[in-house]
């Protein structure tokens, strides 16, 4: 999943027309650089009638292309394509330092939290690791997803709406990821992406 962002980027880098070299110098265009051919005066940073980039254009190219990677990895973090690298297990501990506690992970401690719950043929927890859960209605397509804080679970509040297919809550994959929760239960939660944020 990670080489179509590197690819984003080299296709920005080449698609801004040049390559600058350690000392600042505009190498070559891409297009030469593609073809084998790199004119001469450009490699040696001078040109006989005054032409080449200027140092304020090699600054605009770079951030422009640093611009254009930022926003494909930032899309791509939300839609859940790339992952972040996961925090070691514990190190955002809970109560004054120790381990963070745990909640049971059976049917009945959600029941408790969604009215009309246990539903028709009961409860069906589909992942809980004791601090994230998500479980369901048995029979139906009712899921609800759940976060253990202090020393009881709670829904994880919606961030939107999906707006495409069946109208239902999503979140928002990064703001899951800073509260610390798993791969796991991001991968079986809709995520929003950025323009059903807030709907």
């Amino acid at each position: 999943m990670k080489k179509p962002v590197l690819a984003m980027g080299m296709a920005a880098t080449l698609a801004a027309g040049s390559i600058v070299s350690p000392n600042g110098m505009a190498v070559a265009g891409a297009a030469e650089v593609g073809n084998g051919v790199v004119d001469k005066q450009r490699l040696e940073g001078s040109s006989s009638d005054g032409e080449g980039l200027s140092p304020g254009a090699i600054v605009a190219i770079v951030l422009g292309v640093l611009a254009a990677v930022s926003a494909a990895g930032f899309a791509a973090v939300q839609q859940g394509l790339l992952e972040l690298p996961a925090l070691p297990k514990g190190s955002a501990p809970q109560n004054g330092g120790g381990a963070p506690k745990r909640g049971a992970c059976d049917a009945g401690q959600f029941d408790r939290l969604v009215p009309g719950w246990p539903a028709g043929f009961g409860t069906h927890v589909d992942y809980c690791d004791g601090q994230w859960a998500v479980a369901g209605a048995k029979g139906t397509d009712w899921i609800v997803y759940f976060r253990y804080v202090g020393d009881r679970w709670t829904v994880v509040p919606s961030n939107g709406t999906k707006q495409s297919g069946m109208k239902r809550a999503c979140y928002n994959g990064i703001t899951l990821r800073e509260q610390g929760a798993p791969e796991e239960f991001i991968r079986r939660a809709p995520i929003c992406t950025p323009g059903e944020i807030g709907k």
